[in-house]
């Protein structure tokens, strides 16, 4: 059996040629296009230009000048140091709740809200050398064995 097909090779005009258009229904692409642009991602997605392996999120050596969004819930340890971090505030850390270490060192951070730290109930590790504190953090984790506050221009130490 020897049959000539005519059809010449698939060549792609668009994002949206996958999405043929439904002959039975009448639906087309542009039909479509909101059931592709609201799919929600199927677990955590690492923040932008950040790498994440396992549970490490590294954020280090970005120019960053705020804490990003949306981290992994599942984080153990954030590495932020090197960045251009001015002001750490409440809600930054809000879903990490498996945090142990985080890394702030080396930033220009002179705030730190109250109650920043609070949402962080397994951190044992906070390194916040290097940068423009006047005065330590409120509402420090109960669970902190380590803390480090080297190069910094502390002047006031609250009583716990």
């Amino acid at each position: 059996l020897a049959q000539v097909s005519w059809a010449g090779p698939f060549q792609q005009r668009g994002l949206f040629d996958f999405m043929l258009e439904d002959e039975a229904s009448g639906i087309g692409p542009e039909d479509r296009i909101h059931e592709v642009l609201d799919l929600e991602p199927l677990g955590p997605v690492c923040p932008f230009r950040c790498q994440c392996h396992l549970r490490v999120v590294q954020c280090s050596d970005l120019g960053l000048d705020k804490v990003p969004k949306d981290l992994p819930p599942d984080t153990s340890l954030l590495d932020l140091q090197n960045n251009k971090i001015t002001e750490i505030k409440d809600g930054d850390f809000k879903n990490l709740k498996n945090l142990h270490a985080l890394i702030l060192v080396n930033n220009k951070i002179s705030k730190i809200s109250p109650g920043a730290f609070t949402p962080l109930v397994k951190l044992e590790r906070l390194y916040l050398s290097k940068n423009h504190l006047k005065e330590l953090p409120e509402k420090m984790p109960k669970t902190l064995q380590e803390l480090r506050v080297h190069e910094n221009e502390i002047t006031k130490v609250r009583k716990a």
